[in-house]
């Protein structure tokens, strides 16, 4: 139920509270009512805060007065002028106004169990959230998923305004800045971006070390946390940008060194996107190209909290560098229920292709557990709002080679899966954006590894958002085994 100031009388609900009077500077005892009210003036006092902010909206560590050492001070100052004991188990349940309101009523005047507004849980009653499915951790002004209507933001402007209008350097801007650049900003952007591109001599060694036994997506990851170390005196914004600048260099110079061939050092009059290509494929191709890869990207710069990004935040909580949760994302990324997926694709399509039987192929996967890559997401329950768009790139490049082979085998996996689209497995970013990739020239190796490049101005944005206002990520996991004794006492 909610607490209201009229279940007590007056005289059985007075405190003595010690406020300091805002007009000298002097403390003074005064006799008040315990309402809503006067638990506010004690919170503002003790976190020397506003009372105006004293509101719903505010909880424990929601803002830098609020802290771990402030709460301490909280509960403290609860304590003399409510004239109550909170345990150290209750300090952690008294994280907010109306759990504060409903602790220091429910001790004053001993109000039974039923009154409080929920009723205590113990060890073996904490509701479980496997996978922590719609479970809202914290709040961002990144991206918004309207799953409901099929609809995707980032910093509140439409993916599909951003795939019309922008460059992936604007995106890259908007996610990691909040606003979109003006046209001086952008330029001074691209420069900087183009400055950070080099990688220095002993990281190209390490890299030439690794490419004959480590794949692609282990050597960016390796590479970014070498990186970490050396960017460690970079501000940190920079060391964001510093870090989309690179991954392509690493990648290039990783193929070249996989062939045996020397790296040519970066070229400096490219785009970001354009020059991901020169990395990969060893030249740019036409505009058009170029374009609906871009588009791509733009599409996969951000998708929410995902796992990656998950694992990002989880790592900047506890206050390691940027490179490092960098480095924790990347690895997040790679498992194949996330960017892995796209390898995943791939590897479908070739089995199907082998097989030549879609139907068959599909049902024996069905039957035997494996995955369907390219169809459902936690989030959407109907089309992914991605999915348009890298179709439009799919089909548009297909039919620019000639080559609608894989767009034929989708439209008969859809057949066979057209009873779990009714029912919310739909399709998802993956299947297209890989055809996309392939056509464009990327090899199989090169897969993840694209994506990963796009998702990384997500991630910064993540793990500079998370550092803003940080709290340590700590969740819990509720213990099912036994307690036992040692089996070896007297």
């Amino acid at each position: 139920m909610k607490m209201t100031e009229n279940l007590f009388t007056p005289e059985l609900s007075r405190v003595s509270l010690e406020l300091m009077n805002p007009d000298n500077g002097v403390y003074e005892t005064k006799t008040y009512p315990v309402t809503k009210e006067s638990v506010s003036k004690v919170i503002a006092q003790a976190l020397s805060i506003p009372l105006t902010a004293v509101d719903a909206d505010l909880c424990y560590q929601s803002n830098v007065q609020w802290d771990s050492l402030g709460h301490i001070n909280l509960m403290l100052a609860l304590e003399k002028n409510f004239n109550i004991k909170i345990d150290q188990h209750t300090v952690l349940d008294l994280i907010s106004l109306e759990t504060i309101l409903t602790h220091v009523l429910k001790n004053k005047k001993n109000i039974e169990q039923a009154l409080c507004t929920a009723p205590q849980e113990t060890a073996n009653t904490h509701p479980i959230y496997r996978g922590l499915n719609n479970i809202y951790f914290d709040e961002s002004k990144i991206s918004y998923i309207d799953a409901e209507n099929s609809k995707l933001f980032y910093r509140g402007y439409s993916i599909v305004d951003l795939v019309a209008y922008a460059s992936y350097e604007e995106v890259v801007y908007l996610l990691i800045q909040g606003e979109l650049p003006n046209p001086q900003e952008l330029h001074s952007f691209q420069q900087k971006i183009i400055s950070l591109r080099e990688l220095p001599d002993n990281l190209l060694q390490m890299v030439r070390l690794l490419a004959p036994t480590q794949s692609l997506t282990a050597v960016i990851r390796t590479a970014v946390s070498a990186l970490s170390e050396i960017m460690a005196d970079f501000p940190v914004i920079d060391q964001g940008i510093a870090y989309i600048a690179k991954i392509p260099t690493i990648m290039g110079a990783y193929l070249a060194y996989k062939n045996n061939q020397e790296f040519i050092k970066p070229i400096t009059t490219l785009s970001q996107v354009e020059y991901l290509l020169q990395m990969l494929l060893g030249h740019v191709p036409e505009a058009d190209v170029v374009r609906a890869v871009e588009t791509n990207m733009i599409l996969q710069a951000e998708h929410e909290s995902n796992a990656s990004a998950f694992a990002a935040r989880i790592a900047k909580s506890t206050e390691a560098t940027l490179g490092d949760a960098l480095t924790v994302a990347i690895a997040t990324f790679s498992g194949m229920l996330h960017g892995g997926a796209l390898t995943g694709v791939l590897e479908m399509l070739e089995e199907i292709s082998r097989e030549n039987n879609v139907k068959t192929c599909i049902q024996q996967r069905i039957k035997n557990k494996q995955p369907i890559y390219g169809f459902g997401h936690r989030v959407y329950r109907s089309i992914d709002p991605r999915s348009k768009h890298l179709q439009q790139n799919a089909e548009y490049l297909s039919a620019k080679y000639r080559n609608t082979k894989w767009l034929d085998i989708l439209e008969e996996i859809k057949i066979e899966m057209r009873d779990y689209m009714s029912h919310g497995i739909n399709i998802n970013d993956d299947f297209h954006a890989c055809i996309s990739y392939l056509l464009a020239g990327f090899s199989k190796e090169s897969l993840v590894p694209v994506f990963i490049a796009a998702r990384s101005a997500g991630w910064v944005a993540h793990i500079l958002e998370q550092s803003s206002n940080n709290i340590l990520i700590r969740p819990r996991l509720k213990y099912v085994g036994k307690i036992q004794a040692w089996p070896h006492q007297n």
